[in-house]
C-alpha cells in the first residue's frame, strides 16, 4: 500500500521512523512489502461482499429501495461469490494469518501509514486504498498515532501494529 500513499505521507512516516530509532532499545528495520500480503485487499473485499450478502439478505429483499447503491452492489457482489471461492479464499486469509504470525516472531512491530494522507475532499469521494486494512484482514491489534498534519494542515495518522494477542505490549510501546 506504499504505493498509494502521498509523497508527502511518505515523507512524514519515513521522518517519523527515524525519530523512533532515535529511542533507546528501538531498532527500526525497513523492508518491502511482504508478499503474502498480494492481493490482500481483493480477498478481504470478496469475503466482505459475500458476508455482506448472507447477514443483510433479509434487509436487501425487503428494503432494497432504501439502501445506498454502494451497499446494494456489494451485497450483489457478494451473493456471486461461490461457496467453493468463499471456502478457499477464507483458506487464503487463514494462510496469511499464518505467515503474519511467523513473521511478528521476529518483529515486535511494524509501522505503517494509517490512511494514504489526508481525507479526499467531499467533490473528490474517490476512497484510496486502505493501508490500514490488511490489519484487521490478518487479525492483529493496531493502534493509530494522529501525528501527521498534511499539505491543507488536515491530520492523517501513522499505524502502529503487533502480532495477534500481543494487544498489551502494543498499548505499552504506545504509551511511551
Amino acid at each position: 500500500t506504499w504505493c498509494y500513499a502521498h509523497d508527502y505521507a511518505q515523507v512524514a512516516l519515513t521522518q517519523f521512523a527515524k525519530k523512533l530509532d532515535h529511542i533507546a532499545d528501538v531498532i527500526v528495520d525497513e523492508f518491502e512489502t511482504l508478499p503474502f500480503l498480494n492481493n490482500l485487499h481483493g480477498d478481504h473485499l470478496t469475503i466482505y461482499e459475500k458476508a455482506l450478502s448472507y447477514y443483510f439478505k433479509d434487509e436487501y429483499n425487503q428494503y432494497k429501495n432504501k439502501l445506498s447503491n454502494v451497499f446494494k452492489k456489494m451485497v450483489e457482489n457478494g451473493q456471486k461469490v461461490s461457496a467453493e471461492v468463499y471456502r478457499k479464499t477464507l483458506q487464503k486469509q487463514v494462510d496469511c494469518i499464518h505467515h503474519s504470525d511467523l513473521f511478528f516472531k521476529d518483529y515486535d512491530f511494524i509501522l505503517s501509514l494509517s490512511t494514504a494522507g489526508e481525507a479526499p475532499l467531499v467533490s473528490d469521494p474517490v476512497e484510496p486504498i486502505d493501508p490500514a486494512l490488511m490489519w484487521t484482514y490478518l487479525h492483529v491489534p493496531s493502534v493509530n498515532l494522529p501525528v501527521f498534519r498534511g499539505p491543507s494542515d488536515m491530520p492523517f495518522g501513522a499505524q502502529l501494529v503487533s502480532g495477534r494477542y500481543n494487544d498489551n505490549m502494543l498499548l505499552e510501546f504506545v504509551k511511551k
